[in-house]
């Protein structure tokens, strides 16, 4: 995947068939609008770790229809199929007639992901497609096909999590979510690390301890301790520390997954540990990795290297756009003004791409240094198209109605010439020239 909201990326996005369906849903952000696109849900067959179980999901109505199925005895491991920007609303996903099924059914909505267990009955369906955060968020289906869990996301957490965001379709609330299969237990995580551990048997809720996060770090899933990790690391500093043992063990073992030591290493600097990870999180970022692991070495350089990751970020934003693009703008917002001096020379740099540049001020924007805001008024009457209106963005949120005036002028000028502007410039530049006539 392309780098989102890059010019490269609309280059990319505007190849896509005619028949590609998609709805566009925007962020409510002051200054930025993010858009949010769904394709059309597709029939799945989500297989488990061994590939021994499986559930085929077809869509019926407004949910869906599924199959829970067993693979016969000396059968090979059976194909995967899941939905998402590949799939097609016609996938043929058919149980395997041979296969003995344990239970069928219907539920009322469509599955945003689908959880197959390697040692319990059933499986789990996890948030409502098109409209996350509206519908059942945990959802359990057992092996007589009982639905034993259905929990809203007011269910889980009492409110919608602080740091969740919205679109016109969904709540953005979700950081991830495994089984427990030792516990028999779901366990959900928000962004902003808030957790959430539901007992299977009766739907019982309860906010893991420290104790439960150490436990999940150390077993379970990739994808699970990861997690579990994550949540470590933005825990109070002594709760931290007392992670330290653990997470040294993790970094120094090198048959650890490379996303399970990254992960350890921050929770180490978090502790205020020594950390000697550069090598590690250098290996991390190269080209040849995941893109998921390239994003989160590239994302925590700053809590790695502190201001030493400045040179290394700028570096990465030479690169055509990727998906650490916009992860490398994140980064330099964590630095905040310890940055700004950087992006102001990088949103000059004449000669190199609009990503780089553009970059530049979206981190810019990020940040709201009022430092940074000539320079940004600059770019808005001076640079490409696409440089302009991310700069005009970012000024506009830095200094808000402060620079009506200046605006106004850089308008008159640019409404004489070459230069109009798209879909947020348009609107943000708007409201403020409407509401300086209004004076």
């Amino acid at each position: 995947m392309c780098a989102p909201f890059s010019p490269t990326c609309y280059r990319a996005c505007v190849k896509f068939p005619r028949g590609a369906v998609f709805a566009l849903a925007w962020f409510a952000v002051p200054g930025i609008t993010t858009p949010d696109s769904w394709w059309p849900f597709c029939n799945q067959r989500i297989v488990s770790a061994s590939e021994r179980r499986y559930v085929v999901i077809k869509e019926s109505g407004e949910g869906i229809t599924y199959e829970l199925c067993e693979r016969a005895a000396g059968a090979a491991p059976i194909t995967e199929v899941r939905g998402g920007l590949y799939g097609s609303p016609s996938n043929k996903v058919d149980r395997d007639a041979a296969d003995r099924v344990l239970a069928t059914g219907k539920v009322g909505q469509l599955p945003l992901s689908v959880l197959v267990p390697e040692t319990l009955d059933g499986f789990l369906l996890f948030e409502k497609y098109y409209e996350v955060g509206y519908g059942q968020s945990v959802t359990y289906i057992d092996g007589t096909g009982a639905e034993r869990l259905s929990l809203t996301l007011a269910q889980l957490f009492g409110e919608v999590p602080k740091e969740a965001t919205r679109s016109t379709s969904s709540i953005w609330w979700d950081k991830g979510y495994w089984i427990d299969e030792v516990a028999q237990s779901i366990v959900v995580v928000a962004v902003g690390e808030a957790v959430r551990e539901v007992a299977i048997a009766d739907g019982k809720i309860t906010t893991p301890d420290l104790a439960r996060l150490l436990t999940w770090s150390a077993r379970g899933t990739e994808t699970a301790r990861a997690l579990a990790l994550e949540v470590l690391s933005r825990r109070p500093r002594a709760e931290v520390e007392q992670a330290a043992p653990l997470a040294t063990s993790i970094l120094r073992d090198a048959k650890e997954a490379m996303p399970l030591r990254l992960r350890a290493a921050v929770v180490l600097c978090m502790a205020g540990t020594q950390v000697d990870a550069d090598a590690l999180f250098a290996e991390a970022r190269g080209k040849d990795q995941p893109n998921a692991v390239r994003q989160y070495a590239v994302r925590h350089l700053p809590t790695l290297l502190g201001d030493q990751a400045i040179p290394i970020l700028r570096d990465l934003m030479r690169e055509p756009a990727s998906p650490v693009w916009g992860t490398c703008q994140d980064a330099f917002s964590d630095l905040g003004e310890r940055a700004v001096p950087t992006l102001i020379a990088m949103l000059g740099e004449q000669g190199e791409t609009v990503d780089y540049r553009g970059g530049a001020a979206h981190a810019l924007g990020k940040i709201k240094s009022p430092a940074a805001l000539d320079a940004l008024l600059e770019a808005t009457a001076t640079a490409e198209d696409y440089v302009a209106n991310v700069a005009c963005n970012a000024a506009i949120a830095t200094g808000g109605d402060t620079l009506t005036e200046h605006l106004i002028a850089i308008l008159s000028v640019l409404l004489c010439s070459r230069w109009f502007f798209s879909w947020s410039g348009e609107a943000s530049l708007a409201a403020l020239v409407e509401r300086r006539r209004d004076d």
